[in-house]
């Protein structure tokens, strides 16, 4: 006899590990008695392997729009490889006016296809004043992303960037069957 104990809390998922989505359907007929759901594409979050992965980067005394960093960065992300290979600094909106943008090989993984990369700033950032920032994520074209970061204030100095996830999409079809209870008793 096994016994389990119960009385510890369950550890709750990974943020980002959940996601429900509700789907609206035609009425079923009465006699239905087995249904299909298929599915197009799943997505699933991802994490570098040395989670998080972080990349420290000095854009000097007095950077400039339009100028650009070359970068020799890899790392793993859920089976990629992803390389950063330069940063580019460009206008932003008159709230956050500056605005970083990552050149990204992703190469193939086992499955799937890598279809975005979140990018934040380290903690060495946040507390400099200022530092409010926003992260978007384009979609892989031909192998590449461009994760770009969004800065009220540039940083004095070298500073931290944070990459803490990744979404992977995997083609179906996907089908999930059940058997449709019988709720007449």
């Amino acid at each position: 006899t096994e016994i389990i104990d119960t009385s510890q809390t369950p550890t709750p998922p990974p943020r980002g590990a959940a996601k429900e989505d509700t789907g609206w359907f035609e009425p079923l007929a009465p006699s239905a008695s087995r249904l299909t759901l298929e599915v197009d594409r799943l997505w699933f979050s991802a994490f570098p392997a040395s989670y998080p992965f972080r990349v420290t980067l000095d854009l000097g005394a007095d950077p400039q729009f339009g100028a650009r960093w070359p970068l020799d960065v890899a790392f793993d992300v859920g089976g990629f490889p992803v390389h950063f290979t330069e940063v580019l600094l460009q206008e932003g909106t008159e709230e956050l006016p500056y605005k970083l943008l990552f050149t990204t090989e992703v190469g193939d993984g086992a499955v799937g296809e890598l279809e975005t990369v979140t990018v934040g700033l380290g903690r060495d950032v946040r507390d400099f004043g200022g530092a409010a920032h926003s992260v978007t994520t384009l979609r892989s074209r031909a192998g590449k992303l461009e994760p770009t970061l969004a800065l009220a204030a540039l940083p004095p100095g070298p500073f931290t960037i944070v990459v803490d996830s990744a979404t992977m999409a995997v083609d179906g079809p996907w089908e999930l069957t059940w058997n449709v209870p019988d709720v007449s008793n």
